[in-house]
């Protein structure tokens, strides 16, 4: 069974105390240069806090083994010395606290594996996902969400995590102001309506405070290849904020919003 490890937006796996498995995703360092079109020497605090937090989510919830879904970096074609600093901090962190680190690889990481080489801990995915088995009883794929995933291989799975959209809800119902929230989406679904069991599918919101997506949810398929040959009613997708809180289903706050 898996669990929200509130308040970070990450799951934990497998709750037992040696084996205590996380995952998080689109942690996009370097994130803010891009935005701001500054100085490569511009300051990174907000991916420094990125960093620190990944620290404290292993510290409070006693992780033990850490699986980053995708984007660890934010550049698509390049790695810039910013990002490969702020990398090499992350996982220097994360090997000082004696955690394994595996990395499924996402749209941004080109080159990611160049800064994990003098990190024993750091272990690169040699698929486009990886499966937990969760206490025995459970099969979990792990995976980004931007790349198609053999039928046969999605087909075992009992559950999926993916990332990628980086999913946030706009909420404007009796507020003063619109407000935006990193949400995480929950729904079942199956390669077809009338075959079960069903498999539960996890959408995870950006590990990064800047991570957001407003979208609408006619676009989950389409911005998420891995799920195309599933069925699943896109209206009828729940919407948590952060400490898993119940928002609504899609449809109706986006109906309302």
């Amino acid at each position: 069974m898996t669990t929200w490890a509130s308040p970070y937006p990450a799951l934990i796996l497998d709750q037992r105390a040696k084996q205590k498995t996380c995952v998080i995703g689109d942690l996009h360092l370097g994130l803010e240069t891009s935005f701001l079109r500054a100085s490569p020497l511009f300051s990174s605090f907000l991916s420094e806090e990125t960093v620190r937090n990944v620290g404290n989510l292993t510290r409070d919830h006693d992780v033990r083994r850490l699986i980053i879904l995708g984007d660890v970096k934010h550049s698509i074609r390049s790695f810039t010395p910013q990002e490969r600093r702020l990398a090499r901090t992350l996982f220097r962190q994360l090997q000082e606290s004696n955690v394994r680190v595996e990395i499924v690889r996402g749209n941004h990481d080109f080159g990611i594996e160049s800064a994990t080489r003098q990190f024993s801990n750091i272990h690169m995915a040699s698929e486009a996902h990886v499966i937990v088995e969760v206490e025995g009883r459970e099969s979990v794929m792990i995976t980004h969400g931007h790349r198609k995933i053999r039928p046969e291989a999605l087909e075992e799975a009992d559950q999926l995590i993916v990332g990628h959209i980086h999913p946030c809800i706009r909420l404007t119902h009796k507020m003063p102001e619109p407000m935006i929230l990193r949400a995480c989406l929950e729904f079942m679904a199956a390669f077809d309506h009338h075959r079960k069991p069903e498999k539960r599918v996890t959408v995870l919101p950006a590990f990064t405070s800047l991570g957001c997506y407003l979208f609408s949810h006619t676009e989950i398929r389409k911005r998420l290849p891995t799920l195309r040959p599933l069925e699943f009613d896109t209206k009828e997708i729940m919407v948590f904020d952060l400490a898993h809180n119940f928002l609504g289903t899609l449809g109706d706050l986006q109906a309302t919003g």
